[in-house]
């Protein structure tokens, strides 16, 4: 059944991204563990654990999760009668859409779910989201291969997404592991077996 409105509990284990697309409902992410990096533009903004983020329709971004990452979603469908921020950018939760999202995290009757979502709906009209640049924004979206400031984790996912880009794009893994990983290659299996899915 499809609503104007929808909840989910996404729990990402390995390092993932999606292409970058237009969205096509509005949404807001909330990051409960881990991290997301969202680009917008040239910028990839950092969404860390306890902050939420909104986009709206009609925005082109690609998502990027680190390993142990939990979110919970709320999608808006664009034919909501409700007023929609239409600027993307992080959103400061009122204790009442505070625990609106943890209700609905451990909330499992659809119908008290959907009563749930209606009042969140109320809510989103007074959002103002804002594009605040943070310095570990800053530092993600200026990184080089020894960058420092950022943690050994999110260095390393920055180096493992960057490498499968270049080899979807033709680079032969021999040089990527060259460029990125000081041309050692057990310490670049390791990284893929910690941090990608198995391959089936």
């Amino acid at each position: 059944m499809h609503y104007a409105i929808q909840h989910t509990t996404q729990h990402h284990a390995y390092l993932s991204s999606t292409p970058r697309k237009r969205t096509f409902k509005y949404q807001l992410i909330v990051v409960t563990q881990g991290m997301v990096l969202c680009r917008l533009g040239k910028t990839e903004y950092v969404i860390e654990a306890n902050q939420a983020f909104w986009l709206p329709f009609d925005c082109l971004t690609s998502l990027t999760f680190f390993p142990q990452t939990r979110i919970e979603s709320i999608e808006i469908s664009r034919r909501s009668h409700a007023f929609m921020p239409s600027n993307a950018g992080y959103v400061t939760l009122s204790p009442l859409a505070t625990a609106l999202v943890d209700a609905l995290a451990k909330q499992t009757n659809d119908a008290k779910r959907q009563k749930l979502l209606a009042v969140v709906l109320d809510e989103v009209e007074t959002w103002q989201p804002e594009l605040t640049t943070s310095k570990l924004t800053q530092a993600v979206s200026q990184w080089q291969k020894d960058t420092r400031g950022l943690s050994a984790e999110l260095l390393l996912g920055l180096k493992l997404r960057e490498s499968q880009k270049r080899q979807l794009s033709g680079i032969s893994q021999q040089q990527v592991i060259k460029d990125l990983f000081d041309d050692n290659a057990q310490s670049y299996q390791q990284i893929c077996q910690l941090m990608l899915a198995p391959k089936h």
